[in-house]
């Protein structure tokens, strides 16, 4: 069994993949398997996998989805073949220091923790690339955080999964398919599930922000808003299946409503006529609160206190309950409003 399994969704990144590839089959922790999972790639992605995959035999898998179907289904795609003792994600754009995994590990048995966290850097497009890469030999103390004795921790967590290292034995639910802001879907139930981790405080992930990723792309508005009503949903459904008891759910309704919260900030900066938008918000805030009810109140001390400048923002959308015939016309009629907006109109 190899001490870390690292997964890596890729799909049209041949740009960026070799640093990528790179700093991972490189690792100065000997003992990890990559599964390196092509998403039906258009450009030269696969021809580097299997580059790689000659150069990293022993190291190295490499899996072929038939169809584009988006970083989600690689991912588990992984996670099903994945033999690893913990298991990280990097993805395919991004760069990783030569001993992220060696660093985590170490922190994981040493504290003996199922979850490791760190942090991560924002880079430009071109950064880190045709060089080499490199180690961080920053010596600042981690420490122990408690996501339940301690909420302020749960909702500073980024909800990226790249960042971190999961114990194999944590995660028994999968990613949600299809869907963009997945990573919360998958993240907050395994750090509730978890709810202790070990934060190293060093930058090993350094995450590249550049417009042709799944995230910056001009997929329409009705996706961004709508998916993350999903993912939520969702969220909340895997609560219930892992059993939570009732302070897990309390903070994972928070931070279902921080992010719901977030897609109404989206709108809000939408660059469409002012009427149009108030329409969309108040649709959003009708179908939203139908389906969590109390959506425009925190349970918390701690998310009322970092999350409630949000809610005065929408005061002035009043709340209408919604029978279910209601909520479906609702529902229809804002994926019929936005999917009308133009594109290039897009957030």
């Amino acid at each position: 069994m190899p001490k870390v399994s690292v997964i890596i969704p890729c799909h049209n990144t041949a740009d960026f993949l070799p640093t990528c590839l790179n700093s991972v089959c490189n690792q100065t922790l000997k003992d990890i398997e990559v599964l390196a999972i092509d998403d039906h790639s258009t450009d030269h992605t696969k021809d580097i996998l299997k580059q790689y995959q000659k150069k990293y035999p022993k190291k190295l898998k490499t899996y072929s989805l038939e169809e584009k179907t988006g970083a989600s289904a690689a991912r588990n795609l992984g996670l099903e073949n994945a033999d690893g003792e913990f298991i990280g994600f990097v993805d395919s754009d991004d760069v990783i220091s030569l001993n992220m995994y060696e660093d985590y590990y170490t922190a994981a048995k040493k504290e003996e923790m199922c979850l490791v966290t760190g942090t991560f850097k924002n880079i430009k497009e071109h950064q880190f690339l045709h060089q080499e890469t490199f180690l961080n030999r920053t010596q600042k103390e981690g420490k122990r955080i408690d996501f339940l004795q301690d909420p302020e921790n749960f909702f500073a967590e980024a909800p990226a999964c790249w960042n971190k290292l999961f114990s194999h034995d944590l995660i028994n639910i999968k990613f949600l398919e299809g869907k963009i802001f997945e990573d919360a879907s998958f993240t907050y139930p395994l750090l509730l599930k978890a709810k202790q981790a070990f934060d190293i405080k060093r930058v090993h992930y350094y995450y590249r922000r550049r417009t042709g990723s799944v995230t910056r792309n001009n997929k329409t508005p009705t996706i961004k808003i709508l998916d993350m009503l999903d993912v939520t949903i969702y969220m909340k459904k895997l609560g219930h299946n892992l059993n939570f008891d009732s302070q897990q759910m309390t903070l994972l309704e928070d931070i279902i409503k921080e992010r719901l919260l977030i897609t109404l900030e989206y709108v809000k900066i939408w660059p469409i006529d002012e009427k149009t938008k108030y329409q969309v918000i108040k649709n959003l805030i009708k179908i939203y609160q139908y389906n969590f009810p109390n959506f425009q109140q925190f349970n918390t001390q701690t998310a009322r206190f970092l999350y409630n400048d949000m809610l005065v923002s929408f005061k002035e959308f009043p709340y209408e309950s919604l029978h279910q015939k209601e909520y479906e016309e609702c529902y229809e009629n804002t994926l019929k409003l936005v999917k009308s907006l133009s594109t290039s109109r897009d957030f």
